[in-house]
């Protein structure tokens, strides 16, 4: 029996060597090493390891990119009671990575992982309650998860919790706690919260009006490759707000996060192209960018391109295309497109005419906060 102990003893404190040796080749980039070690321990039921070489798989490190694997080794770790394989494997089911999407199942893991006082837990749990994702919405539960992250020293967690606080969403606007949260995640270095102490400058909320202040915040977070960051500092640089304006700078930024995908800057960009302002007027490359905002579901681009096509704008007139574009942002409940689109079933334009359904649209235009003087 005494001997039984003993060997059990050694046998634990080898796999624990195995983890520590893994965890020191990783750290001088040895990855190859690191999953063998890591892979020994976990097989020897190391929880830690399990976890470890687990995110080795989920994020392609030294080891071929395996979802599958990954949620093997989290879940084999969440049942040990691994607070942070359960946040893991809760993610790969709320992103439907490895996995088929379970946003109930992500919520149930989170909460376990949260209760067990896993920072990262609570942030995602408050962003399920935030979004209503997996579980009823409720943004006062929300507020309440995103504090203990953020109490916790989470970064992400309080950049959200300065946006509830400063949007008024789960608790009392505040704009000065929103600036507290804010600089507390800016000093951590995320992008999120740098750009978002940009924001309160340049509105002057909660803060002094500083548009100088404001570039300088949006420039740093455009740098750590923040797409609203770049197209902040390309509105500030097109319209001169407090700087001297600069064309060149202005495309530059709008370009840079049009091509990381943010859709805003794409129209912008089109705008820009359409009028002619900063570049020569270029019908062709506005509608182009305008397609692709419009077909990754920007609100603002289907309305846009609908009465480019209604007004013959640059291209030929077509009703037609006109109210397949206001369809789609209609679909997204844009104002405009629903207005305009029901002032095509009014008249018949590109569309068979029905004056009832023009006056839905128009009204739900309308009930959206679309002001339009003399309308039906």
């Amino acid at each position: 029996m005494r001997f039984a102990a003993l060997f059990l003893s050694v046998f634990v404190l080898l796999f624990a060597s195995d983890l520590k040796k893994g965890v020191e080749a990783y750290k001088r980039g040895d990855f190859k090493e690191a999953q063998r070690l890591y892979r020994s321990a976990a097989e020897a039921g190391n929880v830690r390891a399990m976890v470890n070489l687990g995110l080795m798989y989920r994020y392609n490190i030294g080891v071929e990119k395996s979802l599958p694997r990954a949620k093997e080794l989290f879940g084999a770790a969440a049942k040990k009671g691994s607070p942070v394989a359960m946040v893991e494997l809760g993610i790969l089911y709320e992103e439907g990575l490895g996995t088929e999407r379970n946003a109930s199942k992500a919520f149930e893991l989170y909460e376990k992982s949260a209760k067990k006082g896993n920072s990262k837990a609570m942030r995602r749990l408050a962003g399920l309650y935030e979004t209503g994702t997996g579980v009823e919405q409720d943004r006062e539960k929300a507020f309440a998860w995103y504090k203990k992250a953020a109490e916790k020293g989470d970064p992400k967690a309080q950049s959200a919790l300065g946006a509830l606080y400063d949007r008024g969403l789960g608790v009392e606007e505040n704009p000065e706690m929103a600036l507290y949260w804010w600089r507390k995640a800016a000093d951590h270095g995320l992008a999120e919260a740098i750009n978002a102490l940009g924001y309160l400058s340049i509105r002057g909320r909660g803060v002094r009006k500083d548009p100088q202040k404001a570039l300088d915040l949006f420039l740093k977070a455009a740098q750590q490759g923040l797409p609203q960051a770049m197209h902040n500092a390309a509105f500030i640089y097109e319209e001169g707000l407090g700087v001297a304006p600069s064309c060149s700078r202005a495309l530059r930024w709008y370009q840079r996060a049009a091509d990381a995908g943010y859709t805003p800057s794409m129209v912008s960009l089109a705008l820009l192209y359409k009028k002619g302002r900063c570049t020569p007027k270029e019908p062709d490359k506005a509608i182009a960018l305008l397609k692709r905002a419009a077909e990754a579901d920007d609100p603002a681009a289907p309305a846009i391109l609908g009465r480019i096509y209604e007004e013959g704008d640059g291209v030929k007139q077509d009703f037609a295309e006109a109210a397949f574009w206001y369809q789609k942002g209609a679909a997204l409940g844009q104002p405009e497109a629903l207005y305009n689109l029901g002032l095509l079933y009014y008249n018949g334009l590109g569309v068979q005419k029905d004056p009832v359904r023009a006056r839905l649209l128009m009204e739900e235009a309308k009930r959206r906060g679309l002001k339009v003087p003399g309308s039906l």
